[in-house]
């Protein structure tokens, strides 16, 4: 074939002759929707303009429901209210925890909890949760005078090997553009009022105010772990 009457387009060449395409050819990208996560049905990628790295997380993509961040945010707002309870089975009582508070705000906002959790909050403990993260290469330890630069978005964060005796805890985070960090949990100290949110200037502040806890872990909530 004369190369010189052809033009490539995308994976055909195209006979300036014959004025159609000659015969298909492999295309030399392998993953056709890399820059959305592979998940074509609920991301996109409307400009184009964020180059491909060796981190996923360097792709742009805009949720089609919505990004993963203002989803969280949105499905953080209907539970603010809710309460640190312990079970009492005697009495019908269901517990809701940390773990079960970050259980609730993922499927609300259309995530596969599974993803991040080693099973229903109410048969798992938060450590369950992060050997199993650990295990299946999803998370790794992070100390609490190292803390990461997380790029924007909505991260899972669970924390342990505590020198107060803490039990191991679990929260969601969502971290801006500056890096500066919007915290929520449902901890034992909301036994009597709502869920708390607070506000740090980064990760490290973050870290640095849980007295307690030497031990972080984070997963970020993305497109992989939409359930539509």
């Amino acid at each position: 074939m004369n190369q010189a009457a052809i033009n490539l387009k995308s994976v055909y060449f195209l006979s300036a002759s014959f004025s159609n395409y000659d015969y298909s050819v492999p295309f030399f990208v392998l993953h056709w929707y890399a820059y959305v996560h592979n998940d074509p049905v609920n991301c996109v990628d409307l400009w184009g303009l964020e180059s491909f790295g060796e981190d996923p997380d360097h792709y742009l993509y805009l949720q089609v429901n919505g990004t993963p961040e203002s989803r969280i945010q949105n499905a953080m707002k209907k539970y603010q209210n809710e309460k640190y309870v312990i079970a009492d089975i005697e009495k019908g009582i269901q517990e809701f925890r940390c773990d079960n508070y970050v259980q609730i705000v993922l499927e609300d906002a259309g995530f596969n909890s599974s993803t991040f959790m080693a099973g229903d909050a109410t048969q798992k403990s938060v450590q369950d949760h992060i050997d199993n993260a650990l295990q299946q290469g999803k998370t790794s330890r992070i100390d609490v005078n190292n803390a990461p630069d997380l790029r924007s978005g909505a991260y899972v964060v669970y924390m342990s090997d505590s020198d107060e005796g803490l039990a191991p805890h679990s929260a969601i985070i969502i971290v801006d553009k500056n890096g500066g960090v919007s915290y929520t949990d449902n901890s034992s100290n909301n036994s009597t009022g709502g869920v708390k949110n607070r506000s740090f200037e980064d990760t490290q502040a973050m870290q640095t105010w849980y007295d307690g806890y030497s031990s972080f872990y984070y997963q970020k909530v993305d497109c992989s772990a939409s359930n539509y």
